[in-house]
């Protein structure tokens, strides 16, 4: 066990090793109830899926029916259960993944180069993407029943949110609403192209088939 943690301490281990001593002070938060279990919400690329949506032409041609980025970007991500279940239970398993590949590749092909080890970390991020894939399928249905993505059965047409990820005519984002005594995380696209920022409210005006048409509203 000693020779593990040192390993795991090793400069070649060292960045995945930080990274899940942030994972697990975060689910101690999450245990003992100072943040969340949401608190930290799904991100790309800094706070936008960029989808190159086009507001002279069909909207849900560009996001749903296969536009540059759109459904094959969201599917993508879909495919790893992102959005299934919480985003923090794939990010945790993908980081442990990466973090016991390091540790196990470094040791048995006897590297210790800084640098070798931040190539492996390419093959590794994919290969750990493959298994929690595996590892988080089987938990699908458990969040399904516990209505994690409960806006299926709930209709949130008209109902008031705030958003997480800010959205523009070229990018979706996500809100969060308050209805029924449950949070609901929901991607999102402007309905006239007007930008909506970070932390304003909104009114969900329409359901398609992968978000909600929204308009911003003042508080």
């Amino acid at each position: 066990m000693l020779e593990f943690f040192s390993a795991a301490f090793q400069p070649m281990n060292l960045m995945l090793t930080v990274l899940m001593i942030l994972v697990f002070i975060y689910w101690i938060t999450v245990i003992i109830g100072v943040l969340d279990f949401d608190f930290l919400h799904f991100d790309l690329d800094g706070g936008h899926v960029d989808l190159d949506i086009d507001h002279n032409v069909d909207i849900d041609h560009n996001v749903e029916g296969g536009g540059p980025g759109g459904k094959g970007l969201l599917g993508f991500i879909s495919w790893f259960n992102v959005g299934k279940i919480p985003f923090m239970i794939v990010a945790t398993v993908v980081i442990f993944a990466m973090w016991m590949g390091s540790i196990l590749t470094n040791h048995y092909v006897g590297n210790t180069s800084l640098l070798i080890s931040l190539l492996l970390y390419i093959p590794l991020f994919f290969l750990s993407l493959i298994v929690t894939k595996f590892v988080t399928t089987p938990l699908v249905p458990l969040f399904d029943k516990l209505n994690f993505s409960g806006e299926k059965n709930i209709d949130l047409e008209g109902k008031t949110g705030t958003v997480m990820l800010g959205v523009n005519d070229k990018s979706i984002g996500q809100a969060k609403l308050f209805v029924e005594d449950k949070n609901f995380l929901i991607y999102i696209v402007s309905f006239n192209g007007t930008p909506i920022k970070q932390g304003e409210k909104i009114v969900v005006v329409e359901k398609k088939e992968k978000f909600y048409l929204v308009e911003k509203v003042d508080d």
